[in-house]
């Protein structure tokens, strides 16, 4: 096994001691809420989260997407439906569990638990009693 020369040693020291010394995020001056900078950067930010389903190439141009899209909310808002029935006391009151579909993601990635990572169920009271409920 060769060992690392103590030249390479110093000089991977020296490059960590200035990277983490360095700070990471530059001061940049924001503009300030309600002014028109701020809201045009805010609906370029929202263009460039949704450039992946709408965009060129997006999720909407494959012809699969749309049918996975509904099967999967379908079986999302029935599941959510039957957990609240399961809970009547502890009332769901998100926009995800309102609007059918909200909250499926990409249905095209739905079978991948198991295959590409681990997908896990929690759910927990917070410090007021209210139950949190999500997807890690």
């Amino acid at each position: 096994m060769r060992r690392p020369s103590l030249l390479r040693l110093g000089a991977a020291l020296a490059a960590t001691t200035v990277l983490i010394s360095t700070p990471s995020v530059q001061a940049v001056e924001q503009p300030p809420p309600g002014s028109v900078p701020y809201l045009l950067r805010d609906l370029r930010n929202i263009g460039d989260a949704y450039a992946r389903i709408t965009g060129p190439g997006g999720q909407l141009a494959n012809p699969a997407y749309l049918p996975a899209l509904v099967k999967e909310a379908t079986l999302l808002s029935a599941t959510q439906l039957l957990a609240q029935a399961a809970n009547p006391t502890r009332l769901v009151l998100t926009a995800g569990q309102l609007v059918p579909g909200w909250n499926v993601g990409n249905p095209l990635r739905a079978g991948w638990n198991g295959t590409r990572g681990r997908s896990t169920t929690v759910s927990f009271l917070n410090r007021y009693g209210a139950l949190l409920r999500g997807t890690v």
